[in-house]
């Protein structure tokens, strides 16, 4: 029996006899040939998808550093976007515009220390001298919340009578916050302990700054306290410590305390959001190509684009820096389809609370 030369395949003669294990072959050898063939076929498409992708990447690299940064471009299938305006933001959903970091999510922009003065019903500093559980034991700052916000930081005040025989203050601190609930009575909704450590021989007032992390409400009632934990270490000088310790009058002390104290308190966090983009393709086109730049700072925080709905599939990321050596990342994403007329991009983020992401640009190629 003869045999083809590229795939065996069996070529009778007159009187050969046909067997089955001969035509079985025969039928295996044709499949694995259809299949190598069709493979070998599918890279070379892959290989010229992925040059050609290569060559739209490098393409938009050097095009658009020459592009008008405060204005859209798009033409010949290729939209660029800066977002240096507002209005070229065109549609948002949850994410915040701002007019330093332009599209942005993560961490709220600073309301300013004094904002909870506004709201403040009442207020006094706590005994150093004192014990625990003794009721001058406790420094307090009441008020109703004026905004929504997160508060960050706090300052917390001595103003110690240090002497020759008393030249040192230990102790420990709880900072708690109350919220008023429906019913009247305050619920804690955050506990922080904080150990305090200072000396010297004169009188004199500090200033300390103590992280915090929790959410206010608007028209909400809250109570803060600074109250004094039992502690081994625990080393008493005379004064008194709070949130604000400056008499209105060291003559009359009657009066009460002045209101300086210091709550760093941030707009609420967008964790989530999209910005959203339809515009023109000429023709049709199979392949879509994004490049995205950005700003993070927490690997949580996540930032995708997608095309009519098709999510897209991530080639390359990168680290760059802009021309004031400030670090950013560089994305590029593909994804197949159908795509004609006109094509919706959408850019989906999850940021992290903390996080301070920045949407800096885009651009879009379709293929």
């Amino acid at each position: 029996m003869q045999y083809t030369t590229n795939y065996h395949l069996p070529q009778w003669a007159e009187d050969d006899h046909i067997l089955r294990t001969d035509f079985n072959q025969m039928c295996a050898n044709i499949d694995a040939g259809i299949a190598e063939a069709a493979q070998g076929g599918q890279q070379t498409e892959k290989e010229a998808w992925d040059g050609l992708l290569r060559t739209a990447r490098q393409n938009l690299s050097i095009c658009w550093p020459g592009l008008d940064q405060n204005n859209l471009y798009s033409a010949n299938g290729l939209i660029f976007n800066p977002l240096t305006r507002q209005e070229l933001s065109q549609t948002l959903s949850g994410l915040v515009w701002d007019d330093q970091k332009g599209v942005c999510a993560g961490r709220g922009d600073s309301l300013g220390t004094t904002v909870l003065r506004s709201g403040r019903i009442d207020h006094w500093p706590g005994n150093s001298s004192a014990s625990a559980g003794d009721s001058d034991a406790y420094a307090l700052y009441r008020f109703n919340a004026p905004v929504d916000g997160l508060v960050r930081r706090c300052a917390m005040f001595l103003y110690t009578y240090f002497t020759a025989s008393s030249p040192k203050l230990a102790m420990t601190l709880a900072f708690t916050a109350e919220k008023r609930n429906a019913g009247g009575t305050f619920d804690e909704i955050y506990r922080k302990l904080f150990y305090i450590e200072r000396s010297g021989t004169e009188t004199k007032r500090h200033e300390l700054e103590l992280e915090l992390g929790f959410p206010i409400e608007k028209n909400v009632e809250y109570r803060f306290k600074l109250t004094l934990e039992e502690s081994t270490d625990r080393v008493k000088v005379a004064g008194r410590f709070g949130f604000a310790v400056d008499r209105i009058s060291e003559v009359n002390p009657t009066q009460g305390y002045a209101d300086h104290s210091s709550f760093t308190v941030e707009k609420p966090p967008v964790t989530a959001g999209s910005l959203t983009r339809t515009f023109a393709t000429e023709g049709g086109a199979s392949r879509g190509l994004v490049m995205m730049q950005y700003r993070k700072n927490v690997e949580q925080t996540n930032i995708t684009p997608s095309l009519d709905g098709k999510t897209m599939r991530l080639i390359s990321r990168a680290q760059r820096y802009d021309e004031n050596q400030a670090l950013y990342w560089e994305s590029w994403h593909t994804c197949t389809g159908s795509f004609a007329n006109s094509v919706r991009l959408r850019i989906d983020v999850s940021a992290d609370q903390s996080d301070d992401l920045r949407l800096m640009r885009y651009g879009v190629i379709m293929l």
